[in-house]
């Protein structure tokens, strides 16, 4: 419930229990007894506010991250573009028959060049914050490979992942494609 039921505003950390069976209800109602885990009324409130805006946010950055993923797919610098709502995606299928309503707004993307300038290129932009979460009302972006244990995976070093956030989709491709060219002329 902190991401993007909580409003996409950052200000919530909750989660929630989901049963498989009567069983497993039953011990975490004893549980929840026992130990406490009850959400105070900010935190309940804050995750209704949420609730209330969600449809409207994951369509609109579901939508967004979809324009985005087709012009980074033909854009020359990108050697390649990771987003199961892409018609051509992998996973598209997949996707489609799962979440016949959208996939949400996180994509990634390989930028055809060093990982040294893919971090320039991410410390440019203006309107995209270079940073790590997801499910936010703003757009954040990160390279993933910074980390040792995505390196040894065998995580390109290049990759980048985007949590794409509600913002104007226009003011967001000339972010990216002002830093981009920025960088690699």
């Amino acid at each position: 419930m902190t991401k993007f039921i909580g409003g996409g505003h950052s200000d919530l950390l909750l989660g929630a229990v989901i049963c498989k069976s009567n069983a497993h209800a039953e011990f975490m109602l004893k549980h929840r007894h026992d130990f406490g885990a009850i959400p105070g009324g900010l935190d309940t409130y804050l995750a209704l506010r949420g609730l209330r805006t969600l449809a409207v946010r994951l369509y609109r950055s579901e939508a967004n991250a979809l324009e985005l993923a087709k012009r980074l797919r033909d854009h020359p610098k990108i050697k390649k573009v990771k987003f199961p709502a892409l018609p051509g995606d992998s996973e598209h299928e997949n996707s489609t028959r799962v979440f016949p309503n959208g996939c949400g707004g996180i994509l990634s993307f390989e930028i055809d060049t060093t990982p040294k300038r893919t971090d320039q290129i991410l410390q440019s932009l203006k309107v995209i914050t270079y940073a790590t979460s997801l499910g936010g009302v703003e757009s954040l972006i990160e390279r993933r490979s910074c980390y040792d244990a995505e390196r040894e995976a065998g995580v390109s070093m290049t990759l980048c992942r985007f949590s794409v956030g509600i913002e104007n989709v226009e003011d967001l491709w000339r972010d990216l494609e002002s830093a981009i060219s920025g960088v690699l002329g």
